[in-house]
């Protein structure tokens, strides 16, 4: 070993330590400009269940799955929460529809005239236990805190149409025929935001758009529909998940938020039977 080596390596060392001192105080000094971490996303080819089941407490308006096709004026990105709830939908790049103030999106059931259960993103849930979410089959299940209904909302797309599609399986755990069983869907739709977006109500859809710009479509499977447009942005909803108020086509003013919505229903369910009411979100420009 020549002379002095040691020496050298040893005030390499301290240098060494020293930069990595002053660059971890730096780092620590900047903590606010660097960028926050988000919440996780599981990737949409993702299949099969990650672990137990995920327990989450209702009224969540926070992605739990995040979906992305597509780039720039052909990209699409929507979102359901831990509550089965849509709290955004994106398309084109930039362009959102419900993640604008209040995230509301949701549903509401009722049998033999009675409201069972609603929830809507930012709203409080009503009438519904914890959900459990599967993520690999895109699935989010609740049980009404009656014991009479277990509800499985099974979530899918289809890129090149710009759709997205909530598949809501009843089943009557009630021991009894359940009748008059409806269920109301809805969103509070923003196009261009506060104002001067048109609502229009067709025979089995509701759309919100603003004139020269994009839109959202709202429409189901079912023939049986009323069609309901809301005065303000958050559903109105009776006993029954209906309110007879609701315009058919109107055109928001200024500082008006309004949201829209469909209900579809059918005459009985029979004990220990199901039924699956399908939805479908289209958006386009």
């Amino acid at each position: 070993m020549e002379p002095g080596s040691g020496m050298l390596k040893r005030n390499v060392m301290a240098m060494n330590m020293f930069v990595l001192v002053m660059l971890s105080g730096l780092a620590w000094a900047n903590a606010d400009e660097v960028p926050r971490v988000g919440p996780l996303v599981v990737p949409e080819e993702d299949s099969g269940d990650q672990g137990e089941p995920l327990e989450a407490g209702p009224e969540s308006s926070k992605c739990a799955k995040t979906f992305i096709s597509g780039v720039g004026d052909n990209r699409l990105s929507w979102c359901f929460s831990t509550d089965g709830n849509i709290v955004k939908m994106e398309y084109p790049e930039y362009v959102e529809y419900v993640r604008y103030g209040d995230f509301i999106e949701g549903f509401c059931l009722a049998s033999d005239g009675v409201k069972v259960a609603e929830t809507f993103g930012f709203i409080p849930s009503v009438g519904l236990s914890s959900p459990v979410v599967k993520y690999g089959l895109n699935k989010v299940k609740h049980t009404t805190l009656d014991g009479n209904w277990r509800i499985e909302q099974t979530f899918s797309q289809q890129p090149a149409l710009k759709q997205i599609t909530v598949d809501m399986k009843l089943f009557n755990l009630s021991g009894a025929v359940r009748k008059n069983v409806f269920v109301t869907r809805a969103v509070d739709a923003d196009v261009i935001g506060r104002g001067g977006d048109l609502f229009v109500s067709g025979q089995e859809y509701v759309l919100a758009t603003h004139p020269g710009t994009s839109f959202v479509r709202l429409s189901t499977t079912r023939d049986v529909v009323t069609t309901l447009i809301y005065p303000s942005q958050y559903p109105v909803i009776n006993e029954g998940c209906y309110d007879s108020a609701s315009d058919l086509t109107v055109i928001s003013q200024v500082d008006e938020d309004r949201s829209m919505g469909l209900q579809v229903n059918t005459d009985t369910v029979p004990a220990g039977g199901n039924i699956t009411f399908t939805f479908l979100y289209q958006l386009g420009y």
